[in-house]
């Protein structure tokens, strides 16, 4: 999935993205920081929205889980913020990976051919899941080109 913008390297947020609360090292000038947070804060909202869980069947992410709390919470370390965000990245991008095989295999016989090769091949999962795997690689970026560890 192609974003005709790339959130990692803008300077300022749009008004109806999401604002992840402003933290002194944000204030201090941190734009990178900031954004980090407020893609985190995104990614979350499309992982409840969705009910996406790290590995099928498992829990998806509500207040009974940690990392729902890692993700939303305003006052957790950036360092959890971004360990929470490589975790499910990770699961995102093997779903993901998943789903276009599955679309490969199901289109095989009933799929014409994409003579220019910019079709996606994946399902509509599988589109939502490399939209979100994108957001959490933001995210990740942001986190380390501020100096965040985890």
């Amino acid at each position: 999935m192609t974003n005709y913008r790339n959130p990692a390297f803008e300077d300022d947020f749009g008004a109806s993205r999401a604002q992840a609360p402003r933290h002194a090292a944000a204030e201090a000038g941190c734009p990178h920081l900031e954004r980090a947070r407020a893609l985190t804060v995104e990614a979350a909202k499309w992982i409840i929205v969705f009910q996406f869980s790290i590995r099928p069947g498992g829990n998806t992410l509500d207040v009974n889980v940690t990392t729902y709390h890692e993700m939303l919470d305003p006052s957790a370390p950036d360092a959890l913020r971004l360990a929470a965000c490589r975790r499910m990245h990770e699961a995102a991008k093997f779903q993901a990976q998943m789903e276009a095989w599955e679309a490969k295999r199901a289109t095989r016989t009933t799929h014409r051919r994409d003579p220019y090769g910019l079709e996606w091949c994946t399902t509509q999962r599988g589109a939502v899941l490399e939209h979100l795997a994108e957001l959490l690689e933001a995210a990740i970026f942001g986190y380390e080109a501020s100096g965040v560890t985890a």
